[in-house]
């Protein structure tokens, strides 16, 4: 489990403090917070510099937002390929996000995925669902003796 589940930022503090006082060894420090050696020297540099604030894992990137210039463009692009799609005249019954993918990032100028245009276009209500697969042939044949069969197959 992670170090801010299981310890108070105070009770970090006060293992750090004692492992500076010299009452803990580095081992024993490592054991009781629960961390490796990378870490607990880490933890430890923040405590001596004044910077331990959190426990909380710190991102680079807390989190992977498009553009508002991107998915704009998405949207027109959306907008654009439901009038095609809505126009009965033309036989186009699907989205395609691939060539809206092509588009956009021809336009923009930055990377973007399918999946990403899909995801957006599900949220924004330029979805269509895949038509449910047509019924299989089923057929039942009840007979109680196989060579009937082959004599009606036969035209006997």
């Amino acid at each position: 489990m992670q170090l801010h589940k299981r310890l108070d930022l105070t009770q970090v503090k006060l293992i750090l403090d004692w492992y500076q006082q010299g009452l803990l060894t580095e081992s024993e420090a490592c054991n009781k917070l629960g961390v490796k050696r990378r870490r607990f020297f880490m933890l430890l540099r923040e405590y001596r510099t004044g910077d331990l604030k959190s426990l909380n894992p710190r991102r680079s990137n807390s989190h992977r937002l498009i553009a508002p210039a991107v998915e704009a463009a998405i949207r027109a692009e959306l907008a654009r390929d439901k009038a095609l799609v809505s126009n009965k005249d033309i036989p186009v019954k699907t989205y395609n996000y691939r060539a809206i993918r092509d588009v956009v990032v021809a336009r923009i100028g930055q990377g973007l995925s399918a999946q990403t245009v899909r995801n957006r276009a599900k949220a924004w209500g330029y979805y269509l669902e895949r038509p449910a697969p047509k019924a299989k042939h089923t057929r039942v044949v009840l007979t109680s003796a196989a060579g009937l069969l082959l004599l009606s197959v036969n035209g006997v």
